[in-house]
């Protein structure tokens, strides 16, 4: 069987809900042809995969899954409303997510290298730590998605193999395996 994979760090039920807070000041001023994400769905993707046979799972997660021990668990927190490409021509409005000491950014980067022995093509560009909140689907100015981004902290425990399913009302995500980040 074949289905669309990701790794990426889940969020607590508390961020979930600020962000939910977030996208509904946004809503009063972007009216437009905008597609909210589902708050239960928002996730920091590490690493798309792409559309591959389910027996990459097991090989992946048997490179991934000592690979997780060796990382500590690290304090994130919220950050500023972004935009890519940039907030002159925004297509996505995303939530940023920062930690102090890099340990997301080496986790990514240490997959990285893990699914690149798999054989998989890797994502060249830099990794902005962000949480995906909405697609446009018709240019709207980046001064109608304005909301105070609430000073949340939270800590990344562990991240996650997702498998996405595409359906009318929007991507639906199943975890797969669950990665404790156990180092001591």
């Amino acid at each position: 069987m074949s289905m669309r994979l990701f790794l990426a760090v889940p969020l607590p039920p508390a961020v979930r809900d600020a962000l939910s807070d977030v996208m509904s000041q946004m809503r009063r001023s972007a009216r437009a042809r905008v597609r909210w994400a589902a708050p239960g769905g928002i996730h920091a993707t590490l690493h798309f995969l792409g559309q591959h046979d389910d027996s990459l799972v097991s090989r992946l997660d048997e490179r991934i899954a000592p690979l997780a021990g060796r990382f500590r668990p690290v304090e994130a927190h919220l950050s500023d409303v972004g935009f890519f490409p940039d907030a002159a021509h925004p297509r996505v409005v995303w939530v940023g997510m920062e930690e102090n000491g890099g340990t997301l950014l080496a986790l990514r980067d240490r997959l990285g290298r893990e699914i690149h022995e798999l054989g998989l093509d890797v994502d060249p560009r830099p990794w902005s730590p962000h949480l995906t909140l909405a697609r446009l689907d018709v240019p709207l100015p980046s001064s109608a998605f304005v909301a105070k981004v609430p000073e949340v902290r939270f800590l990344v425990d562990r991240f996650c193999l997702y498998r996405s399913d595409l359906t009318p009302g929007g991507a639906e995500y199943t975890e797969l395996r669950s990665y404790p980040l156990s180092a001591v």
